[in-house]
């Protein structure tokens, strides 16, 4: 936790003196500050659900702040919507490209299996989260992406089209075919979920 914390600290003071150095009245300073301190958890928790790994997600959380430091001149939004929509498109951006770079993901997810196994002893059944994140890592990204943001950050069908820049009916869509090749994919009785 104070890793974290030391991380978030050292990254802020990073992100002031980008945005200062260029800016004399310091107002893009200010408006990063107030988006980081809002939205950095967030934004985090969005990268862990992706990229199912704190140490990857903290990687790419700081390139996303730092490139929302350098685009913050190129922001027009008006209000917390534009900017959470705005985070949301880049942090998607980001993990789509760390994905891409690392073909190590199976190993990543490999070590997050060995990690967090525990086996189900309970009475009443409950997901295999270890076999959710497997069948999701095989999704295409963008159904990944909408996925993680319908169900792990609990973002409406029009954030979701904001931040992905599509129609809802196309997001609707891509929500549907991704939950359809995840029935697929996951074994229901064995994760422990219902077909309703």
């Amino acid at each position: 936790m104070l890793c974290v914390m030391m991380a978030g600290s050292m990254e802020k003071r990073q992100l002031n003196e980008l945005t200062t150095s260029g800016d004399s009245n310091g107002t893009h300073a200010e408006m990063l500050e107030a988006i980081y301190n809002r939205y950095y958890d967030g934004i985090f928790a969005y990268c862990v659900h992706r990229l199912f790994c704190r140490t990857a997600a903290e990687d790419v959380t700081s390139q996303v702040f730092l490139s929302a430091a350098r685009g913050i001149d190129s922001f027009s939004g008006d209000g917390p919507q534009a900017a959470v929509g705005w985070l949301y498109r880049i942090a998607t951006n980001q993990c789509n490209a760390y994905l891409r770079k690392n073909l190590r993901r199976r190993k990543i997810f490999e070590k997050f299996q060995r990690q967090h196994y525990t086996d189900q002893t309970a009475a009443e059944p409950s997901p295999d989260w270890t076999a959710v994140y497997g069948a999701i890592s095989q999704l295409k990204p963008i159904e990944q992406t909408v996925i993680t943001l319908r169900f792990f950050e609990h973002k409406e069908f029009e954030q979701i089209a904001a931040i992905i820049n599509k129609r809802q009916p196309t997001v609707r869509v891509i929500l549907h075919r991704g939950l359809k090749k995840l029935r697929k994919l996951l074994n229901s009785a064995a994760c422990g979920f219902d077909r309703g």
